[in-house]
């Protein structure tokens, strides 16, 4: 299924909202995200912490008119007819985004996921002793 969409129509991305610099918390929304601005695709983002406004409680979703979509493995393909960002790799060049995807979802996920519980660690510590303030992990290196 591929997207037809009329000049007026706005696709709407609901989405984690971000911390640490990123756009979102959420490996789902960031690849959504990232294909959309690489392939120029037109999306209004908003921003939310409350996936269960959502009709299936998960975030990414896509709406588009009346349909809504809340899977990468839905919303990625709709982007096929009009916008496309991988009708000029070679063969070789798409192996390697694959394996690049791969490697991403294999390595820096479940090391995002450690910091993540780590910081929530910490911050319930810190509220148990009175600091008012965490310090974010790299936030020395974001500007």
């Amino acid at each position: 299924m591929h997207l037809k969409m009329t000049d007026v129509e706005v696709l709407q991305l609901d989405i984690w909202k971000g911390d640490w610099g990123l756009p979102s918390v959420n490996i789902e929304c960031l690849q959504v995200l990232a294909y959309a601005k690489f392939s120029g695709i037109p999306l209004k983002i908003n921003l939310t912490s409350n996936p269960f406004k959502t009709p299936n409680g998960r975030l990414p979703l896509l709406r588009a008119g009346m349909n809504t979509f809340d899977t990468v493995k839905d919303i990625l393909p709709l982007f096929g007819g009009k916008y496309n960002s991988d009708c000029i790799l070679t063969d070789m060049q798409y192996a390697d985004v694959m394996a690049y995807d791969a490697l991403l979802k294999e390595k820096l996920y479940p090391a995002l996921q450690y910091i993540w519980l780590l910081m929530n660690l910490i911050s319930e510590k810190c509220c148990v002793f009175g600091h008012d303030k965490v310090v974010k992990p790299f936030s020395d290196f974001i500007h």
